[in-house]
C-alpha cells in the first residue's frame, strides 16, 4: 500500500510556483550581510537584473535546466572576452 505524504507534496507544489527572480531576491537578502562592501551586494543583484531576469526571471525555478544557464552565461562570456582584447 502506497502512503502519500501530503506535506511533502504541498511543499513541492509551492516550490514550483517560486520564480527565479523571487528566489534570487530571497537569496540576496540572506547573504547581503556577508559582503565585505555593500556595493558588491548591489552589483551582484544588478548583474542578475541586467542579464538573467529578462530571460528567465519569471520562470519557475523548477523549470530552469543546465542548457538555460548556458544560454544566459554565453553572451556574458562573449562580452567579457571581447572587452579583454
Amino acid at each position: 500500500m502506497d502512503h502519500r505524504d501530503i506535506l511533502v507534496e504541498r511543499k513541492n507544489e509551492s516550490a514550483v510556483k517560486v520564480t527565479f527572480r523571487e528566489a534570487a531576491h530571497h537569496y540576496h537578502k540572506e547573504i547581503a550581510a556577508g559582503w565585505k562592501y555593500a556595493i558588491y551586494s548591489r552589483h551582484w543583484i544588478a548583474g542578475l537584473e541586467s542579464h538573467v531576469f529578462p530571460k528567465w526571471g519569471n520562470l519557475p525555478t523548477e523549470g530552469i535546466a543546465a542548457a538555460d544557464i548556458f544560454d544566459v552565461l554565453m553572451p556574458i562570456w562573449q562580452e567579457i572576452g571581447q572587452g579583454a582584447r
